[in-house]
Protein backbone atom coordinates (compact mmCIF):
# COMPACT_ATOMS: atom_id res chain seq x y z
CA UNK A 1 0.00 0.00 0.00
CA UNK A 2 1.11 3.64 -0.90
CA UNK A 3 0.54 6.65 1.37
CA UNK A 4 1.83 9.41 -0.05
CA UNK A 5 5.13 8.60 -0.52
CA UNK A 6 5.48 6.00 1.49
CA UNK A 7 4.54 2.41 1.05
CA UNK A 8 3.60 -0.31 3.46
CA UNK A 9 3.43 -3.55 3.82
CA UNK A 10 0.14 -5.69 5.40
CA UNK A 11 -0.93 -9.30 5.45
CA UNK A 12 -4.05 -9.68 3.25
CA UNK A 13 -6.10 -11.59 5.13
CA UNK A 14 -6.09 -8.59 8.13
CA UNK A 15 -8.58 -6.99 5.73
CA UNK A 16 -12.08 -7.75 5.58
CA UNK A 17 -12.35 -5.51 2.75
CA UNK A 18 -9.64 -4.57 0.63
CA UNK A 19 -8.60 -1.10 -0.40
CA UNK A 20 -9.97 0.29 -3.07
CA UNK A 21 -6.66 0.46 -5.11
CA UNK A 22 -5.04 -2.89 -3.74
CA UNK A 23 -3.55 -5.17 -6.18
CA UNK A 24 -5.67 -7.96 -7.57
CA UNK A 25 -2.13 -10.41 -6.83
CA UNK A 26 0.01 -10.44 -4.04
CA UNK A 27 3.49 -10.42 -3.19
CA UNK A 28 5.17 -12.85 -1.01
CA UNK A 29 8.31 -11.23 0.83
CA UNK A 30 10.96 -13.16 2.18
CA UNK A 31 11.97 -9.77 4.39
CA UNK A 32 10.29 -6.73 6.09
CA UNK A 33 13.44 -4.44 6.42
CA UNK A 34 13.31 -1.43 4.67
CA UNK A 35 15.98 -0.76 1.69
CA UNK A 36 17.81 3.04 3.39
CA UNK A 37 18.31 3.29 -0.75
CA UNK A 38 14.53 4.67 -1.32
CA UNK A 39 14.41 7.32 1.25
CA UNK A 40 17.26 9.62 2.98
CA UNK A 41 15.73 8.91 7.11
CA UNK A 42 13.61 6.34 8.49
CA UNK A 43 10.39 7.10 9.28
CA UNK A 44 8.88 6.88 13.25
CA UNK A 45 6.95 5.08 14.70
CA UNK A 46 4.34 7.76 15.08
CA UNK A 47 4.85 9.58 12.10
CA UNK A 48 3.43 6.36 10.51
CA UNK A 49 0.91 5.99 12.08
CA UNK A 50 -0.33 8.94 11.86
CA UNK A 51 -0.44 8.99 8.15
CA UNK A 52 -2.02 5.76 8.54
CA UNK A 53 -4.52 7.13 10.74
CA UNK A 54 -5.41 9.69 8.38
CA UNK A 55 -5.35 7.54 5.58
CA UNK A 56 -7.47 4.79 6.75
CA UNK A 57 -9.15 4.79 10.87
CA UNK A 58 -6.74 4.89 14.00
CA UNK A 59 -6.02 1.33 15.20
CA UNK A 60 -7.00 2.38 18.64
CA UNK A 61 -10.33 1.46 17.13
CA UNK A 62 -9.08 -2.18 16.76
CA UNK A 63 -8.14 -3.04 20.08
CA UNK A 64 -10.00 -5.40 21.93
CA UNK A 65 -8.87 -4.97 25.87
CA UNK A 66 -7.80 -1.08 26.10
CA UNK A 67 -6.36 -1.68 29.48
CA UNK A 68 -3.64 -4.26 31.10
CA UNK A 69 -4.49 -6.36 34.03
CA UNK A 70 -1.46 -7.05 36.55
CA UNK A 71 -1.37 -6.40 40.06
CA UNK A 72 0.78 -3.09 39.65
CA UNK A 73 -1.62 -0.65 37.83
CA UNK A 74 -3.38 -0.65 34.54
CA UNK A 75 -2.16 0.81 31.28
CA UNK A 76 -4.02 1.88 28.23
CA UNK A 77 -2.12 -0.66 25.59
CA UNK A 78 -2.98 1.56 22.18
CA UNK A 79 -1.55 4.78 21.33
CA UNK A 80 -2.35 7.97 23.26
CA UNK A 81 -1.75 10.89 20.62
CA UNK A 82 -4.42 9.25 18.41
CA UNK A 83 -7.34 9.24 17.77
CA UNK A 84 -9.68 6.71 20.27
CA UNK A 85 -7.58 6.11 22.85
CA UNK A 86 -8.88 5.65 26.31
CA UNK A 87 -8.15 6.54 30.19
CA UNK A 88 -9.18 5.57 33.09
CA UNK A 89 -12.45 6.93 33.94
CA UNK A 90 -13.63 7.28 30.07
CA UNK A 91 -17.48 6.31 28.92
CA UNK A 92 -16.64 2.79 27.39
CA UNK A 93 -17.10 3.48 23.55
CA UNK A 94 -19.94 1.33 21.89
CA UNK A 95 -17.30 -0.93 20.58
CA UNK A 96 -16.16 -2.01 23.87
CA UNK A 97 -19.31 -2.52 25.41
CA UNK A 98 -19.32 -6.48 26.36
CA UNK A 99 -22.48 -8.54 28.36
CA UNK A 100 -22.33 -8.64 31.60
CA UNK A 101 -23.79 -10.63 34.44
CA UNK A 102 -24.17 -10.50 37.69
CA UNK A 103 -22.96 -7.89 39.98
CA UNK A 104 -21.43 -5.74 36.71
CA UNK A 105 -25.19 -5.19 35.44
CA UNK A 106 -27.19 -1.83 35.58
CA UNK A 107 -29.47 -1.80 38.18
CA UNK A 108 -31.54 1.58 37.95
CA UNK A 109 -32.98 2.90 35.22
CA UNK A 110 -32.72 6.65 34.06
CA UNK A 111 -35.55 8.44 35.94
CA UNK A 112 -35.69 6.06 39.23
CA UNK A 113 -36.17 8.07 42.04
CA UNK A 114 -34.97 6.96 45.58
CA UNK A 115 -34.06 7.95 48.96
CA UNK A 116 -30.48 7.84 50.16
CA UNK A 117 -28.68 8.62 53.77
CA UNK A 118 -26.93 11.01 51.86
CA UNK A 119 -30.37 12.97 50.47
CA UNK A 120 -33.15 12.18 48.06
CA UNK A 121 -31.57 10.85 44.36
CA UNK A 122 -32.62 10.90 41.25
CA UNK A 123 -30.65 9.24 37.67
CA UNK A 124 -29.98 10.74 34.75
CA UNK A 125 -27.92 9.03 32.69
CA UNK A 126 -25.96 5.16 32.72
CA UNK A 127 -23.47 4.12 31.39
CA UNK A 128 -20.50 1.61 31.58
CA UNK A 129 -17.08 3.54 32.48
CA UNK A 130 -13.19 2.47 32.46
CA UNK A 131 -12.28 2.09 36.55
CA UNK A 132 -10.43 0.15 39.03
CA UNK A 133 -12.37 -1.01 41.87
CA UNK A 134 -11.93 0.95 44.81
CA UNK A 135 -9.35 0.13 47.34
CA UNK A 136 -6.71 -0.93 44.52
CA UNK A 137 -5.37 0.34 40.99
CA UNK A 138 -6.04 -3.08 39.31
CA UNK A 139 -7.70 -4.37 36.84
CA UNK A 140 -9.42 -1.45 35.31
CA UNK A 141 -12.73 -2.82 33.96
CA UNK A 142 -15.89 -1.87 32.76
CA UNK A 143 -18.49 -0.68 35.75
CA UNK A 144 -22.06 0.39 35.94
CA UNK A 145 -22.26 4.56 36.79
CA UNK A 146 -24.68 7.00 36.57
CA UNK A 147 -25.18 10.85 36.42
CA UNK A 148 -27.49 11.66 39.20
CA UNK A 149 -29.29 14.51 40.66
CA UNK A 150 -29.48 15.25 44.54
CA UNK A 151 -30.47 17.74 46.96
CA UNK A 152 -26.84 19.50 46.94
CA UNK A 153 -26.40 19.50 42.76
CA UNK A 154 -25.54 17.45 40.02
CA UNK A 155 -23.08 14.51 40.32
CA UNK A 156 -21.34 12.23 37.36
CA UNK A 157 -19.65 9.01 36.99
CA UNK A 158 -21.31 7.64 40.64
CA UNK A 159 -20.32 3.85 40.87
CA UNK A 160 -23.14 1.95 41.28
CA UNK A 161 -21.53 0.06 44.27
CA UNK A 162 -20.94 3.70 45.85
CA UNK A 163 -25.01 4.54 45.64
CA UNK A 164 -25.45 0.89 46.99
CA UNK A 165 -22.66 0.42 49.70
CA UNK A 166 -21.94 3.63 50.79
CA UNK A 167 -25.42 6.29 50.09
CA UNK A 168 -27.38 3.57 51.45
CA UNK A 169 -30.67 3.08 49.39
CA UNK A 170 -33.53 3.29 51.82
CA UNK A 171 -36.62 1.34 51.48
CA UNK A 172 -40.28 2.55 52.99
CA UNK A 173 -41.25 -1.32 53.70
CA UNK A 174 -39.77 -4.66 53.86
CA UNK A 175 -42.62 -5.88 51.43
CA UNK A 176 -42.70 -2.71 48.93
CA UNK A 177 -38.92 -2.00 48.90
CA UNK A 178 -37.98 0.83 46.21
CA UNK A 179 -41.66 1.46 44.72
CA UNK A 180 -39.78 4.10 42.51
CA UNK A 181 -36.81 2.36 41.05
CA UNK A 182 -37.78 0.16 37.44
CA UNK A 183 -34.54 -0.83 37.23
CA UNK A 184 -33.18 -4.28 38.67
CA UNK A 185 -32.53 -2.94 42.04
CA UNK A 186 -36.40 -2.03 41.97
CA UNK A 187 -37.47 -6.14 41.55
CA UNK A 188 -38.71 -7.40 44.80
CA UNK A 189 -37.53 -10.76 44.28
CA UNK A 190 -34.43 -9.48 43.43
CA UNK A 191 -33.66 -7.70 46.52
CA UNK A 192 -35.96 -9.07 49.02
CA UNK A 193 -36.44 -12.24 47.87
CA UNK A 194 -38.86 -14.65 49.77
CA UNK A 195 -38.58 -15.03 53.76
CA UNK A 196 -40.86 -17.89 53.19
CA UNK A 197 -38.44 -19.99 51.35
CA UNK A 198 -35.80 -19.39 53.88
CA UNK A 199 -37.22 -19.71 57.44
CA UNK A 200 -39.08 -22.11 58.43
CA UNK A 201 -41.51 -20.29 60.88
CA UNK A 202 -42.58 -17.05 59.02
CA UNK A 203 -43.54 -13.98 61.41
CA UNK A 204 -44.69 -10.45 60.10
CA UNK A 205 -42.45 -7.55 60.75
CA UNK A 206 -42.18 -3.91 59.46
CA UNK A 207 -39.80 -1.17 59.93
CA UNK A 208 -40.45 0.56 62.99
CA UNK A 209 -41.33 -2.74 65.01
CA UNK A 210 -40.15 -4.14 67.82
CA UNK A 211 -39.13 -7.92 67.37
CA UNK A 212 -38.42 -10.51 69.64
CA UNK A 213 -35.74 -12.48 68.89
CA UNK A 214 -34.55 -16.20 69.97
CA UNK A 215 -31.22 -17.20 68.23
CA UNK A 216 -30.89 -20.97 67.78
CA UNK A 217 -29.28 -22.13 70.91
CA UNK A 218 -29.66 -19.46 73.27
CA UNK A 219 -32.51 -19.14 75.50
CA UNK A 220 -32.98 -15.72 76.47
CA UNK A 221 -34.98 -13.42 74.09
CA UNK A 222 -33.07 -10.42 72.81
CA UNK A 223 -35.87 -7.24 72.12
CA UNK A 224 -34.45 -4.56 69.62
CA UNK A 225 -36.68 -1.93 66.97
CA UNK A 226 -35.84 -2.05 63.55
CA UNK A 227 -35.06 1.46 62.83
CA UNK A 228 -34.34 1.57 59.17
CA UNK A 229 -33.29 -0.82 56.17
CA UNK A 230 -31.26 -0.17 53.14
CA UNK A 231 -30.72 -2.51 50.24
CA UNK A 232 -27.07 -3.80 49.74
CA UNK A 233 -27.08 -5.60 46.11
CA UNK A 234 -29.47 -8.44 46.41
CA UNK A 235 -30.08 -8.31 50.18
CA UNK A 236 -32.25 -5.76 52.42
CA UNK A 237 -29.75 -5.05 55.72
CA UNK A 238 -31.50 -3.57 58.66
CA UNK A 239 -30.08 -1.77 61.19
CA UNK A 240 -31.44 -1.88 64.84
CA UNK A 241 -31.46 -0.18 68.78
CA UNK A 242 -31.99 -1.75 72.12
CA UNK A 243 -35.07 -2.05 73.70
CA UNK A 244 -34.81 -2.44 77.34
CA UNK A 245 -34.10 -5.10 79.09
CA UNK A 246 -31.64 -5.89 76.09
CA UNK A 247 -28.69 -3.61 76.17
CA UNK A 248 -27.24 -4.36 73.15
CA UNK A 249 -29.24 -4.44 69.55
CA UNK A 250 -27.70 -6.90 66.11
CA UNK A 251 -25.44 -5.40 64.52
CA UNK A 252 -26.53 -4.76 61.02
CA UNK A 253 -27.87 -7.98 59.28
CA UNK A 254 -30.41 -9.01 56.85
CA UNK A 255 -33.65 -9.64 57.02
CA UNK A 256 -33.33 -13.04 56.03
CA UNK A 257 -31.09 -13.31 58.91
CA UNK A 258 -33.07 -11.50 60.90
CA UNK A 259 -36.39 -13.56 59.90
CA UNK A 260 -35.23 -17.41 60.86
CA UNK A 261 -34.84 -15.83 64.72
CA UNK A 262 -38.10 -13.30 64.96
CA UNK A 263 -40.63 -15.26 67.39
CA UNK A 264 -42.51 -12.34 68.19
CA UNK A 265 -43.88 -8.57 67.37
CA UNK A 266 -44.44 -6.19 70.25
CA UNK A 267 -46.51 -3.12 70.51
CA UNK A 268 -44.77 -1.97 73.70
CA UNK A 269 -41.59 -2.47 75.31
CA UNK A 270 -41.05 -5.59 77.18
CA UNK A 271 -40.52 -4.06 80.23
CA UNK A 272 -43.74 -1.86 79.57
CA UNK A 273 -45.50 -4.98 78.96
CA UNK A 274 -44.61 -6.70 81.96
CA UNK A 275 -45.28 -3.94 84.39
CA UNK A 276 -48.73 -3.67 82.48
CA UNK A 277 -49.41 -6.59 83.18
CA UNK A 278 -48.70 -6.89 87.12
CA UNK A 279 -50.80 -3.51 87.09
CA UNK A 280 -54.06 -5.12 85.96
CA UNK A 281 -53.32 -8.54 88.37
CA UNK A 282 -53.10 -6.65 91.21
CA UNK A 283 -56.29 -6.54 93.87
Amino acid sequence: MYVGEFSFHTPTLEWDDPPRDAPVSTTELDSFDADPNNRPADMREREALERLTETFESPNYHIESPFTDDNYGATFVGWSYLSGSLEEGDRVPDRHLCEHNGKEDLGLEIGDTFQTRKSQCETVDRYHAYLSPLRDRSPVLQRPVYDVLLNDGHQESVRQRRIIDNWWMLVESIDISLPNVDGKLGETEYIRGHIESHVDTSVEFEIGDIIELRPNGQEDSVYCRITEVHVSHNLLIGQYEPIPPTEEAPLGLSIHEIADDVVAVHDEPPVQEWKLQCHDHIP
